[in-house]
This record gives structure tokens, C-alpha cells and sequence, in this order.
């Protein structure tokens, strides 16, 4: 039987706590952090008029009359 090798998990991040939630979950993983300057692209999409971006829990939802054949849904 051929072993498959164990799955790698890279951790595209340099947050410290995500790193120590991996470590403490036991999970192996190599990490390795894009060199991004997320201030500079807030700023640069702020200077282009562009509304800060909202995590999807935050996202506006849609009217039960806006649902494919006016379904109603309670939310």
C-alpha cells in the first residue's frame, strides 16, 4: 500500500493568534505571510471613495419581496 503524504496546512498569516490556535489544536502547518500593506490598501480605497469592507454577518439582507418568486423566509 502506498502512503499518501500527511496534508500541509499553510497559514497565509502573520497573526500570532492564529498561529497559536493551530499550535494548541495540535495542528501542524508552515506559515507564510504575504508581505501586504493592508493600511496602504484601506487608504487607497478610502482616498477612491470605496466604503470599508464588511464581513459578511454584516452584510445588508435581502427583502422576502427581493427573494426568487417573492418567497417569504423568516429570518
Amino acid at each position: 500500500m502506498i502512503q499518501q503524504p500527511e496534508p500541509r496546512l499553510v497559514l497565509a498569516s502573520a497573526s500570532a493568534a492564529r498561529r497559536a490556535v493551530l499550535e494548541a489544536a495540535g495542528i501542524g502547518f508552515t506559515a507564510q505571510a504575504a508581505a501586504v500593506d493592508e493600511a496602504a490598501i484601506k487608504a487607497s480605497a478610502g482616498a477612491a471613495g470605496l466604503p470599508p469592507a464588511r464581513p459578511p454577518c454584516c452584510w445588508p439582507r435581502p427583502r422576502p419581496s427581493a427573494l426568487p418568486g417573492g418567497i417569504r423566509r423568516r429570518w
